[in-house]
């Protein structure tokens, strides 16, 4: 149970519904006042944010390893985006508000939530980037089997869809990417997937053949290039304690 009334439920759609990319001054403010600790802190390295279109509707499906993955996609991406967040996180009364301005709105997982859908359509309609997660849950490691909801959505709007991958936003590899090079978080941007209207595809179709096929790909470069990173800084500690330790018998 999300502990949260229905009535209060379609309230906050209603309200996410009205609310215009151009309208969230709170989310360019939190934004703004982010973006530089973040990005010193913790050095995200983004790839194909040419992708992401600069107006009209956009859809962004990413694997989903953290929390943290919604606040480092509106930290590299200019334009406002509008999330489904599950629907506990609006129980508390106060946080229910800001997160509707911070451009999330609730969905009730473990069913299909035609409300929360019906919110994604409308704001895609009205030219909205929006985000989700296929995988409808955290995968800390590796990837999750995708629902098909993301490219239903797309089909029903005509809008594109856009893969992304991410990774190094775990609260571990997190916090350690403070301090170690190798570790950081990392996010790659695909070319958008037109839905096609003259030879149109099924959800099953674009989610296993193309979507994911993609995700999956990129999420392996960026592991490669973790891995390879961490490598290359420990090598880089024993060179750097090897050249202490020959100066130190040097000394004697």
């Amino acid at each position: 149970m999300s502990g949260i009334s229905e009535k209060r439920i379609l309230r906050l759609h209603k309200q996410a519904r009205k609310q215009q990319a151009e309208q969230m001054r709170l989310y360019r403010l939190i934004r703004g006042l982010l973006r530089i600790p973040f990005r010193l802190a913790f050095r995200p390295e983004v790839e194909g944010i040419e992708n992401i279109p600069e107006t009209g509707a956009a859809l962004i499906a990413s694997n989903h390893r953290s929390f943290f993955d919604s606040f480092f996609q509106a930290l590299v991406l200019q334009r406002p985006i509008r999330w489904m967040a599950k629907s506990e996180l609006f129980k508390y009364p106060g946080l229910d508000w800001l997160l509707v301005k911070l451009g999330a709105f609730p969905v009730r997982r473990g069913a299909s939530d035609q409300e929360a859908i019906l919110t994604a359509q409308l704001l895609l309609q009205a030219g909205e980037m929006t985000a989700v997660f296929p995988e409808g849950t955290r995968v800390r490691e590796g990837l999750g089997e995708p629902k098909k909801g993301a490219a239903r959505l797309a089909l029903e709007a005509q809008a594109p869809i856009i893969p992304m991958a991410i990774v190094g936003t775990q609260k571990g590899v997190l916090r350690r990417s403070m301090w170690h090079q190798g570790e950081k978080v990392r996010i790659s941007i695909s070319a958008p997937i037109q839905p096609a209207k003259d030879k149109p595809a099924s959800a099953a179709e674009i989610t296993e053949q193309q979507l994911w096929p993609e995700v999956t790909k990129q999420v392996g470069v960026l592991e490669s290039r973790r891995r390879k990173a961490i490598a290359l800084g420990a090598l880089s500690v024993m060179a750097g304690a090897g050249l202490i330790a020959g100066r130190k018998r040097r000394k004697r």
